[in-house]
């Protein structure tokens, strides 16, 4: 990684770990069989089959975003070398990453409303989107700062050099 261990604010492989967790389970809610089906040879599942086109597909696609745009985020190193157009590039999957998860709140809220989703299952699925959206959020906060820093240590080494 290229931002030096004592420059992080915390570590960003931590904020993808936990969005890989998220999209575990996500598919592990949205794919989890029903307990006490009546017929064994269906794979009934908590979220009917008929919902998935339009809830669970979109649902999974969200995390999988937030997932994937914090990892191509991460791809994109933060050093002196770093440009103002990769910079933004960041912090543009950064935000993109945080609206997919603020976006699945309310999908979160409707299963455990209208699906067969235990109350702490939605509990601890609503928790992981937050704290991976917090993460994301002061991942995004302290890269903000260390490229201000960055910016204003060329500025000056460029009029040192005057």
């Amino acid at each position: 990684m290229s931002v030096p261990f004592s420059k992080r604010g915390h570590n960003d492989f931590h904020t993808l770990d936990k969005a890989e967790d998220l999209l575990e389970y996500t598919a592990e809610i949205c794919l989890r069989k029903k307990k006490g089906s009546v017929d064994p040879s269906k794979r009934e599942t908590v979220i009917p089959a008929r919902h998935w086109s339009w809830f669970t597909a979109p649902l999974l696609g969200l995390a999988h975003s937030a997932y994937k745009n914090l990892y191509f985020a991460n791809e994109i190193d933060l050093d002196e070398t770093t440009t103002q157009e990769l910079f933004d590039e960041r912090r543009k999957r950064q935000k993109l990453a945080i609206a997919s998860l603020q976006a699945m709140l309310p999908d979160i809220s409707y299963a455990w409303r209208k699906f067969s989703v235990k109350e702490s299952s939605i509990e601890f699925w609503g928790n992981l989107v937050n704290e991976v959206i917090d993460l994301a959020q002061r991942w995004s906060a302290s890269d903000y700062r260390r490229f201000a820093e960055l910016q204003s240590k060329k500025t000056q080494e460029g009029s040192n050099k005057s």
